[in-house]
């Protein structure tokens, strides 16, 4: 109980944390957060066909943790503020395989934007409104200022 309340609490201030990072501060907060932003290492296939079956148990766990409490916050949890909430949760726990990955699609006359986190190459987050969806940018969680 104690340990699921910790979980929560920290998983809650990740999402206050990323959404300070997105409406709040300047860009270049995230930029000192995380590695340099890059085109995407490799094309959307691997992510399409459904490989999360080869997610981390640990990964899934963060990633659900975000879904579900995002809905809960009395600010707008973006899809981009989860993919940051998330990775910074995966980072914490040592796990520096995550990118926020950032696409783009044509919808009518206007150019709607998504992010998604993936671990390991495989999306753990955002995935199901990532449909349509062409990858522009990789951000790497792991930070380029060790």
């Amino acid at each position: 109980m104690l340990l699921n309340t910790a979980l929560k609490v920290e998983t809650v201030a990740a999402l206050f944390l990323a959404w300070m990072m997105v409406f709040v501060f300047p860009l270049g907060w995230i930029q000192r957060l995380f590695a340099p932003t890059r085109p995407p290492v490799e094309p959307d296939a691997m992510d399409r066909g459904g490989a999360t079956c080869h997610v981390s148990p640990r990964a899934s766990a963060v990633a659900r943790r975000v879904a579900r409490l995002s809905s809960t916050m009395p600010f707008p949890t973006t899809c981009l503020v989860q993919a940051i909430a998330g990775a910074l949760l995966l980072r914490r726990r040592g796990m520096r395989d995550g990118t926020i990955r950032l696409g783009v699609r044509k919808s009518g006359s206007t150019l709607e934007a998504h992010a998604w986190l993936l671990y390991q190459g495989s999306v753990v987050l955002g995935g199901d409104a990532m449909e349509g969806f062409t990858p522009l940018a990789d951000i790497p969680a792991a930070s380029s200022h060790r």
